[in-house]
């Protein structure tokens, strides 16, 4: 009686489930419907506060700022009519179109661009956003809480009339402009959600081409037609229902049964999607990164010498089509204005593979610490995918050309980004993402890792934490000499290297990047390992719907049902 019982439960489980994803019951007929599978709960809609792809998605198909970008990556008008800049390249004067609405019908004009600005640089909640727009005007004082939020260089002129000033010229401002925290946010709405602005329906109000009119946790979330919409010509024509109950590894079952249209697949499933339609990017690079606290990493020969340690060929017969090794850290889907950056900068120096020089440096660091060994140490790594096997082959060219011996660890996702938080954790293999076309938003994430410690005295010293594996050494106290660093110079010299870059065109951009990105391998703060390709597969029965390299930039606004 009990096996029946729970034969029955798995049964109303799988019918439920087939309700569902074929969105019956819903809004919006199969004929016009598109189903796609996020995989995963979406918590917030605060554009301002928006972290992962998901939410990335649904704020660009429900909101639009100023500019969006097309499908090359370029920034186009989106709300704004037309802009004009000052002569000195510091003041965007944008042009609102007209009768501009809010889902409820309210008028949106230059003051909710105002609003929106000032919320990222609110000085108790400051935006995660934050840096990629503190170019703005007086947007550090206001972030500090130096300046009130009046003095940030943002002003409406009048009701379609806003005015941008900044600090400095930034040639790629307009980009920034097109994603979610540079949207729009209505004053007297936000306040009268009283602390809860974006994080139920009721406390959200749409401008895009969508609006969301489902969010039920665990299941499903639907988009349908925003009538307000100011570009009534291009209103969609579908309906979406993005589906949170299963996991991404279900898409191609999902396909290939008729109950979702799209999503992402891992390459290991494109075998049996053969003559579905295929999007893929290479957007998503892997890197070794080294704890900025741990005294033993913050000695330039000792990472020099890890790096060099890495035989890239040694790890290639084994990996999937989807990994590509590179000696470099910036991934090929990166752009400038629409022009492949790669293209643009080809005169990089890599780190390849050096056994005597990496001798030779690490030997030098460890003599230079009083070591004869390294401390216990540890990398971490993501469990899924190839990338523990991958970390072993490090563990083992490390043993074998620097007779040092390293622990691993391979987490979860959750575990993984939470370790990373914390700054729990010694070495790490670390996915980064293009979360921009541009490379200079890649670069800055990646000197978010960069060593910049205070100088310790001759007295001082801090152990690293212990690790199980019996063959490492005892620890020995890590003595830095003073002063020896030069962490905090190399990071200033990075950060005016992207700074530089935003002053110039794409060509002249790129040689700024392309110094930032020889100067992070050549001082070993970061080691590029391999590149990762993602793959986003359509129904035959569907078109229009827009991918890029970027997480969450997807649109449904051109999707139609065949």
């Amino acid at each position: 009686m009990q096996k029946k019982y729970r034969i029955d439960l798995f049964l109303i489980f799988f019918l439920i489930l087939g309700f569902l994803l074929t969105g019956c019951g819903l809004p919006g007929s199969d004929d016009n419907l598109i189903r796609y599978n996020i995989s995963a709960n979406v918590d917030n809609l605060d554009p301002q506060y928006v972290s992962t792809a998901n939410e990335t998605l649904l704020i660009l198909n429900c909101f639009e700022g100023l500019m969006k970008l097309d499908e090359n990556g370029k920034p186009i008008a989106a709300l704004a009519q037309r802009y004009s800049l000052s002569e000195d390249k510091k003041v965007y004067t944008f042009y609102l179109r007209e009768n501009l609405k809010w889902s409820d019908g309210e008028p949106l004009t230059a003051k909710d661009f105002v609003f929106g600005f000032s919320r990222i640089f609110n000085p108790s909640s400051p935006s995660p956003n934050a840096e990629n727009f503190m170019g703005i005007e007086n947007s550090k004082e206001v972030l500090f809480g130096e300046l009130p939020p009046s003095r940030l260089g943002v002003k409406a002129i009048d009701e379609r009339t806003l005015e941008i000033r900044l600090a400095e010229p930034n040639s790629f401002f307009l980009e920034l402009l097109a994603s979610p925290a540079a949207m729009p946010c209505r004053e007297d709405f936000f306040l009268s959600c009283n602390g809860r602005y974006g994080l139920s329906l009721n406390s959200i109000i749409f401008n895009g081409p969508f609006v969301m009119t489902t969010w039920k946790s665990g299941r499903y979330i639907g988009l349908r037609v925003n009538e307000n919409y100011y570009d009534l010509e291009t209103l969609p024509t579908v309906a979406v229902n993005l589906y949170t109950i299963l996991p991404a590894e279900e898409n191609a079952h999902l396909l290939l049964e008729d109950r979702s249209d799209g999503g992402p697949v891992s390459y290991n499933d494109l075998e049996s999607l053969e003559g579905y339609p295929v999007e893929k990017f290479q957007s998503t690079s892997h890197i070794l990164i080294f704890n900025p606290n741990n005294p033993a990493f913050q000695d330039n020969d000792i990472r020099l010498g890890m790096c060099y340690a890495i035989n890239r060929q040694f790890f290639q017969p084994t990996m999937e089509e989807n990994l590509e090794i590179t000696n470099l850290l910036v991934p090929p889907a990166a752009s400038l204005l629409g022009e492949p950056y790669r293209n643009l900068a080809p005169n990089i120096t890599g780190l390849v593979y050096r056994r005597e020089e990496a001798k030779e440096h690490f030997e030098t660091g460890l003599k230079r610490l009083e070591l004869s060994k390294l401390p216990k140490s540890s990398i971490i790594c993501l469990e899924t995918g190839q990338h523990r096997y991958l970390a072993g082959y490090l563990q083992r060219q490390w043993q074998k050309d620097l007779n040092l011996y390293i622990n691993l660890e391979a987490l979860s996702e959750t575990e993984f980004y939470g370790r990373l938080r914390l700054g729990d954790y010694q070495l790490a293999i670390l996915p980064v993402d293009l979360e921009q076309p541009n490379p200079g938003v890649m670069l800055r994430q990646i000197c978010g890792y960069l060593p910049n410690p205070a100088p310790l005295s001759e007295e001082e010293s801090i152990e690293s934490p212990p690790a199980d594996d019996s063959k490492v050494a005892e620890e020995e106290p890590v003595h830095i000499p003073q002063p020896y660093s030069t962490a905090s110079e190399d990071r200033q010299t990075l950060e005016r290297y992207l700074t530089l870059a935003n002053r110039e065109d794409a060509s002249g951009a790129a040689q700024w990047y392309a110094k930032a990105e020889n100067l992070l391998l050549e001082r070993g703060y970061a080691a590029p390992l391999y590149f990762e390709t993602h793959y986003f597969v359509v129904s035959p029965k569907v078109s229009g719907i827009w991918f890029t390299p970027y997480p969450g930039h997807i649109s449904f606004q051109n999707a139609k049902k065949k």
